[in-house]
């Protein structure tokens, strides 16, 4: 089939990509971002002759969180669906003939100044396409996006007809320096970048951070490596590793305050406003920057080499400013078309926010755009009612504490457990840990689809991480569980999706405990769900859950979750520092090298790879639970025996069912509901 570029590009939108672009080959080949380390196609491919550029934009509501790991994860599952984009896109192309591949757009190359540069530059790749120019701090800046996005580039043997570079500067440049001044560890140079100085916020658990913390590892004596490995470093590193959180763009401040964009103005310049990290010495290096420009001063990231990517034309603001012309007006057209005023959140005197048309929205249309998109059950909790009602009073995880803009609605998504796996008795059987792992990712990218979609009708959302935590809050004790930024389980009762079981996790009426849960906070304000009253939970007169806990941690309406860790997460973090301790104590280097060839070693290394058996475990309490209607069409046949029940699991119960309620139940009650 015959493809030209209008084809190629109207498909990359269709399956997701904000932005597209075109480069030629030969001309990527002609013109190495560094010569002495060429990034080119060539290198990688002499069939290649066209290179399609795709943009995936981060949510704005990245930039309005008050919650650095919450950024970081933003990064991490927009990267992983921009990647998935390019694949579609270059296996359509190839099923028409041409073949074609994606960049490993997240990879570097060792080989090129030891691994600093990628395979191909995505930044060169945009401005070579046409889609942008490099700003202050050689960030691609684009005239829509700002720099608040991720490239990827598809390799295709088709040649198609190249875009046409921008030749004016999209950055304001030194007379706006905000970046700059934003930058909390002073890397922004004069068209240039201290990417040492960068990279110890942008990449906070990258390679460089590794290399340190093993080194610092290998220099320590036994007591000092113990610590090492209870340090939030440590711990970071791995969690990072785990789901590539906090390995890249882990700092999001010369993104979030970059003026340029759409999304800035509708969404960010009110609450970018303000920089808290602006100093007068900053100032004074922005001014000089501007002086040695005006100058005509030496500027190596402006010299005839590098100019080819600023903007040979200089900047008169004509190519950011016909972009925000046109936002604007389809802003206008939208609230006319539905008799609607068009109200801005705030104003900024020059740099003003834009009236982003905030479309009519009900609960419902919400709900049925999340289903839609892959979720099972969808339920919208008020955020001002959770922020009151904390689960933990003492330890306040609260919407307010992640973002104080976009907190006004949480919407918990659902995807219900595979039923094949669970109908398996074993509690440690990976099959489970490797489908919830693939069912939970299923359903970040569903969150992520919706967040976008609620931006785009003017509604900035976040996506809460399910299982990553803020590594800096680890105290040093790895058999202590970590919480979540917020309770998702807590969450989606409060959404009206269902109540706590006896050993406190989520019942749902459709199918019981078996459901992965994500939730997003957002500034919509529809209509929320309201909280079932009374308990699904049949509780100790039951006891199933109890019966089948291989740990025996369940109690009467709590849980032993430091027990419950070492199976829900049997290699998580407890595992490797118990493993690694072990090796280190060994001391004999031969029984060091046999330990780390051994079944530890292996599973926590297997794990660690995509988070299976560390995101993932034992899920055997929810496998046997009867409430659900999907238990007695496809579970009880099944799960009815329970063979890990003993006499006295069966007397703790019936002592149970005579007691008081515990004061666990008090301190739960509003989600476990009225027995």
């Amino acid at each position: 089939m015959a493809l030209d570029a209008a084809a190629v590009k109207k498909k990359a939108r269709d399956l997701g990509a904000d932005l597209v672009g075109v480069a030629s080959a030969a001309t990527l080949n002609a013109h190495p971002p560094d010569p002495r380390f060429p990034q080119t196609p060539d290198r990688i491919s002499p069939y290649c002759k066209s290179v399609i550029v795709i943009v995936t934009r981060v949510p704005s509501a990245a930039f309005r969180c008050s919650n650095l790991p919450a950024v970081q994860y933003q990064t991490s599952i927009v990267m992983r669906r921009m990647d998935r984009i390019a694949f579609k896109l270059a296996d359509w192309m190839e099923r028409q003939g041409h073949p074609s591949f994606t960049t490993a757009a997240q990879e570097t190359n060792w080989n090129y100044k030891n691994g600093t540069y990628g395979y191909l530059s995505t930044r060169h790749l945009g401005i070579e396409a046409g889609l942008g120019t490099f700003g202050l701090g050689v960030n691609i800046l684009t005239p829509e996006l700002g720099p608040r996005l991720y490239l990827t580039g598809v390799l295709t043997e088709l040649e198609l007809e190249p875009d046409p570079m921008i030749t004016e500067q999209v950055c304001i440049g030194e007379g706006c320096s905000r970046c700059l001044y934003a930058c909390p560890t002073d890397a922004v140079g004069h068209f240039g970048l201290n990417k040492a100085q960068c990279s110890t916020k942008a990449q906070e658990f990258g390679f460089a951070a590794m290399t340190r913390l093993f080194a610092d590892f290998a220099r320590a004596d036994a007591e000092g490596k113990r610590t090492l490995l209870k340090s939030p470093d440590a711990y970071g590193m791995w969690q990072g590793m785990t789901r590539v959180v906090g390995l890249f763009g882990a700092c999001p401040r010369c993104h979030g305050t970059c003026p340029i964009g759409h999304d800035y103005h509708a969404f960010l310049a009110e609450p970018q406003k303000v920089i808290p990290e602006k100093t007068p010495e900053k100032v004074a290096k922005g001014k000089d920057m501007r002086q040695a420009r005006a100058e005509g001063q030496p500027i190596p990231g402006l010299n005839d080499y590098n100019i080819r990517w600023v903007g040979p034309d200089g900047y008169s603001g004509a190519a950011a400013l016909d972009h925000l012309k046109e936002f604007k007006r389809t802003q206008e057209e939208l609230a006319r078309s539905d008799n609607r005023p068009l109200a801005p959140e705030g104003s900024t005197g020059k740099a003003a926010m834009v009236s982003a048309y905030k479309k009519p929205l009900t609960a419902q249309q919400i709900k049925d755009m999340a289903r839609e998109l892959g979720a099972d059950l969808v339920g919208i909790a008020d955020g001002a009612v959770m922020n009151a009602n904390p689960p933990d009073p003492k330890d306040p995880r609260r919407p307010q504490d992640i973002t104080p803009l976009d907190g006004k609605r949480a919407i918990v998504l659902a995807r219900r457990i595979n039923s094949g796996t669970t109908r398996i008795a074993a509690w440690d059987e990976r099959h489970k840990y490797y489908n919830d792992e693939i069912a939970l990712t299923l359903l970040e990218e569903t969150a992520l689809k919706l967040s976008l979609w609620l931006e785009d009708q003017g509604y900035p959302s976040l996506v809460i991480p399910p299982t990553h935590v803020d590594p800096w809050r680890f105290k040093g004790d790895p058999d202590q569980p970590m919480k979540p930024l917020l309770s998702a389980t807590h969450a989606a009762v409060e959404a009206g999706l269902g109540t706590l079981g006896l050993n406190l996790q989520l019942i749902t009426p459709e199918f019981g405990p078996r459901v992965m849960l994500v939730a997003l906070l957002s500034s919509v304000e529809v209509e929320p769900d309201k909280k079932m009253e009374k308990a699904l939970c049949g509780g100790p007169s039951c006891g199933r859950c109890l019966k089948a806990c291989p740990g025996d941690v369940v109690k009467h309406w709590d849980r032993d979750f430091a027990g419950c860790d070492r199976y829900r997460s049997p290699n998580g973090y407890h595992k490797l520092v118990d493993y690694l301790g072990r090796v280190v104590d060994a001391g004999d280097p031969d029984k060091q090298k046999a330990m780390l060839r051994s079944k530890d070693s292996f599973d926590v290394f297997q794990s660690i790879l995509r988070g299976v058996g560390i995101i993932t475990g034992c899920r055997r309490c929810q496998d046997v639970c009867p409430i659900g209607a999907d238990y007695e069409a496809m579970l009880k046949d099944a799960l009815d025996p329970i063979a890990e029940t003993t006499p006295a699991k069966e007397a703790r119960l019936a002592d149970m069912v005579k007691a008081l309620k515990p004061p666990a139940y008090g301190a739960q009650e509003r989600w476990i509901g009225k027995l």
